[in-house]
């Protein structure tokens, strides 16, 4: 059917079809979840040993048949099996960690089917009163991930309701942290980096409602290939004044609706002015986009 939509004073939008833009149904998901863990440390080594249980109950109840919006009531359960062996030396310390995570599915999951990955991380860290580096190399594989609409989506409101399934999905990537304060007498200068690679790929070919043709080997369109944070300022006793940047690659929404249209690299730089009154009490001062940049989220 057609939809005619209203461009609001306060820029949103809303439907003028009320008998056909109405969508009554009503979720209801129930959760149980029991853990045990457990920790050994000998000498410089520690081992964390986790095990999780999660039962899930979901139900969707339909008032108003429109759209072909099903019923639901199922339930699922899972374990969540985690690892991670540690070395610390000093300041330093690596660890290397595995987990096999699991998710039920939502109620407008046709197939009912749950996300299951194995996900692997080496991390290495060095920690002074002064400074503290970092870095996560990582491992992740998906063998079925739920979409579903989410921000950064160009989702039309016949999708928000679904959630689909993508059954092989790989990410690899690596993140590094730096942080730094320069002290002297009468004021200190904190600097903060952070830089994150992501490569996370389609593992298949196929196609869905919600992003509709997608291509083994492709980045996944939602997932940007580099993010990078700066923040510095000053610090003056109780006033302080922050600068931060922050920069997002391109995304590639190769969505049903919008054609297959990218959103370019872009920066967002915000800057702050805090003044503590007491240890509870501050007065701040924010200014986001400072240079003025058309910030895009949907194409």
């Amino acid at each position: 059917g057609q939809q005619d939509w209203l461009w609001s004073d306060d820029r949103s939008l809303s439907s003028i079809n009320v008998d056909k833009a109405v969508l009554a149904y009503v979720d209801d998901v129930n959760v149980f979840t029991t853990t045990a863990d457990a920790k050994l440390n000998y000498g410089a080594l520690s081992f964390n040993l986790g095990l999780a249980f999660e039962n899930v109950s979901t139900t969707r109840e339909v008032s108003t048949e429109a759209y072909g919006i099903e019923e639901a009531d199922f339930s699922d359960e899972g374990w969540i099996p985690s690892l991670e062996i540690a070395y610390t030396t000093g300041s330093w310390k690596a660890a290397l960690a595995a987990k096999q995570a699991w998710s039920a599915a939502a109620a407008g999951n046709a197939t009912r089917q749950a996300q299951e990955s194995m996900h692997y991380q080496l991390g290495l860290t060095y920690q002074t009163d002064k400074l503290n580096l970092g870095m996560n190399v990582y491992m992740q594989d998906f063998d079925n991930q739920h979409i579903s609409c989410m921000w950064s989506m160009a989702c039309d409101y016949l999708q928000r309701y679904v959630q689909e399934n993508i059954e092989d999905v790989s990410v690899n990537g690596v993140d590094f942290s730096a942080d730094y304060q320069f002290a002297f007498d009468s004021f200190a200068i904190p600097i903060s980096v952070q830089y994150q690679y992501s490569q996370a790929e389609f593992g298949e070919s196929g196609t869905n409602d919600l992003i509709g043709l997608y291509v083994e080997g492709e980045q996944l369109p939602w997932v940007p290939e580099q993010q990078l944070a700066l923040s510095s300022g000053v610090i003056f006793g109780s006033f302080s004044f922050m600068a931060q940047g922050l920069y997002q690659s391109e995304l590639g929404y190769a969505t049903a609706f919008n054609g297959g249209e990218q959103i370019d690299g872009q920066w967002k730089v915000d800057i702050a002015a805090n003044y503590h009154l007491s240890e509870v009490h501050e007065i701040y001062v924010r200014v986001e986009n400072v240079l003025d940049e058309d910030l895009v989220s949907q194409q």
